[in-house]
């Protein structure tokens, strides 16, 4: 008798579930919609669901005239500035927009995660993946963690450790690295279990990881249903509700724009010997100075032996092989005038450029160093490698002829 009475209400609340989970459904199919109908909007705008979530990047991916750019500082530096690529190609003057996927202080495993996140829609898309030498030239741990808890993502670091069409030995290796981040794990008990699990090379941690493989789905899905929801929310505060970017009809005039924008850069960095803009001199310069015969080649060439960023580096090329992506390697270069004022010769310099190509090479990616930049003034903003005006054309005349196919 107590279950008949019961039954009623059991069967309400199964009602309710189905009810609220095809509430679910349609709304994450809304709002995914709308993402496709608006990805352009995206493209030089910057926001955490796009940083650090799944919805933008995969939807990005699928458009043929949308070329991602995962990166660093190196993409967010140049905002506001003449030549910004995001914002040079921003109305597709050459057929396609610049979409970058970065924030300050990336290191090559954020850059891994945002990569992972896109899961199979990688396969044969062509898209860049780009960096500045600090994280390649400096040792500490410590130093860089910080810098990638800033950029940490749990759902990307869930699409990832619960990604079944990695090689055993590749997912292995990324559950590995992502777990001596343990301050980002901290609260994320399953995550951390479940890289536990993948980074075991034996019997138990394969059955563990299967028996955990249905909570991760779950937890996954929550995470998903949270990104859709900031999505949305950035969706809603969007001004430009136009479908897609509007197209000039005539291409570039490299040429001309190389005149206008030396032009530029001359006229606001006149200030100093070293070409850096001399709106970040005027508050930087005491320090610039007082730089004079610092660096000591010995120990910066140790420095990048032993450079925090490689191994990570390695896993993310292994990534994109496997999932058989087609990226550019960027690498912006180091500030040659500046270097040799503060005691870095040519010859040094060049180990990084050496060292970075050599590091591509065996995956057989199409890379880009600017080294031939090294110490052209006015082409970088600052000693930290970000691109001045003149450097961002040269680093949109790249990726055009990339995504164009015109690499020479």
């Amino acid at each position: 008798m107590s279950l008949l009475k019961r039954a009623p209400h059991v069967t309400a609340l199964a009602v309710v579930s189905v009810l609220m989970s095809l509430g679910l459904a349609v709304a994450t199919f809304y709002v995914r919609a709308l993402t496709r109908h608006a990805i352009h909007h995206f493209a030089n705008a910057q926001s955490d669901s796009k940083i650090l979530g799944v919805t933008i990047i995969r939807e990005a991916l699928r458009h043929p005239d949308v070329l991602v750019d995962f990166g660093s500082s190196e993409m967010i530096r140049g905002q506001g500035r003449p030549f910004y690529g995001p914002a040079f190609f921003a109305k597709a003057p050459s057929g396609f927009v610049l979409f970058p996927v970065a924030d300050l202080g990336a290191t090559p495993l954020a850059e891994l995660l945002r990569v992972a996140a896109a899961g199979p829609v990688v396969r044969g898309k062509r898209l860049i993946v780009s960096f500045t030498p600090q994280v390649f030239i400096g040792k500490g741990h410590d130093r860089f963690d910080e810098a990638y808890r800033g950029n940490f993502s749990p759902l990307q670091a869930t699409v990832l450790a619960f990604s079944n069409d990695l090689s055993p030995a590749l997912a292995g290796d990324l559950a590995s690295q992502l777990l001596k981040h343990a301050a980002t794990l901290r609260h994320e008990l399953l995550l951390r279990v479940a890289l536990s699990a993948r980074a075991r090379d034996n019997g138990f941690g394969k059955a563990m990881y299967l028996a955990l493989y249905p909570l991760g789905m779950m937890q996954e899905g929550f995470y998903r249903i949270a990104d859709d929801v900031l999505v949305w929310r950035a969706l809603s505060d969007r001004k430009d509700k136009n479908r897609s970017p509007r197209t000039t009809i005539e291409p570039p005039n490299w040429s001309v724009l190389a005149d206008s924008a030396d032009r530029f850069t001359r006229a606001h960095a006149s200030s100093n010997q070293w070409g850096i803009e001399d709106k970040f001199f005027a508050q930087q310069g005491g320090y610039f100075v007082k730089q004079k015969g610092t660096k000591d080649s010995t120990e910066w060439l140790a420095n990048l032996n032993e450079g925090y960023g490689w191994p990570e580096l390695d896993l993310l090329l292994r990534l994109l092989k496997e999932r058989g992506a087609k990226p550019l390697i960027i690498t912006t270069p180091k500030h040659g005038l500046f270097d040799e004022f503060a005691g870095l010769n040519a010859p040094v310099r060049s180990r990084y450029y050496e060292k970075f190509r050599a590091a591509v090479a065996p995956y057989g990616f199409p890379v880009e160093t600017f080294e031939q930049y090294d110490t052209v003034k006015y082409f970088l903003n600052d000693p930290d490698s970000h691109l001045s005006p003149r450097g961002w054309l040269r680093y949109d005349q790249l990726v055009d002829a990339f995504y164009h196919d015109s690499l020479r």
